[in-house]
């Protein structure tokens, strides 16, 4: 196995504008110190802004409505109807 680094992205010092996809390697800074792409005029990251709270806000989401699905489907099953079955003792 070789034991050389991979070049990645950001390594190289490349950015790559969201909006039109333009790969860029220096590219234009404007008045408030932010990357511009010289394409579209749209701010460039090195990363994905707020990427990691949307990863938790799609986790997060998507374990609410498993748990929804789960437990509607369980509710609105005909055999168990009665609270014998659901385990409510009263």
């Amino acid at each position: 196995m070789s034991t050389e680094k991979q070049l990645s992205v950001k390594s190289a010092g490349l950015l790559l504008c969201l909006d039109c996809h333009k790969l860029l390697r220096d590219p234009e800074v404007g008045p408030r110190g932010e990357s511009i792409c010289p394409r579209c005029g749209a701010a460039v990251h090195q990363r994905r802004p707020d990427s990691l709270a949307k990863t938790w806000a799609l986790a997060i989401t998507a374990l609410i409505c498993l748990d929804n699905m789960s437990g509607n489907s369980l509710r609105s099953h005909p055999d168990l109807h009665n609270d014998e079955n659901l385990g409510y003792n009263r």
